[in-house]
């Protein structure tokens, strides 16, 4: 489990146990885009606390932090089937 700020009720769940996936995942790896499901995002209020919280799990970081034209910043984390969550916070 991994609680970031004050969501403390939030229990995320990422795969440890599964395969690594061989192939990339279409809807977010490859040029040419797919409509569908392509990662869940959870806002958080201190991205640092959850980077760290996120790493201190066990998690490497895919990518990130990236900074937003719309306001936030976010990384992203993969589970071993490829599965990718969000985490952002929204700047001041």
């Amino acid at each position: 489990m991994v609680i970031l700020g004050h969501l403390q009720a939030l229990e995320v769940n990422l795969i440890l146990n599964a395969n690594v996936a061989e192939a990339p995942d279409i809807l977010m790896d490859v040029p040419e885009k797919h409509a569908g499901y392509t990662h869940s995002a959870i806002t958080v209020a201190d991205l640092v606390d959850a980077m760290a919280r996120v790493e201190a799990a066990g998690y490497r970081i895919a990518e990130g932090p990236v900074k937003f034209l719309g306001g936030h910043q976010a990384i992203f984390v993969r589970d071993p089937n490829g599965n990718v969550a969000e985490f952002n916070q929204p700047l001041p």
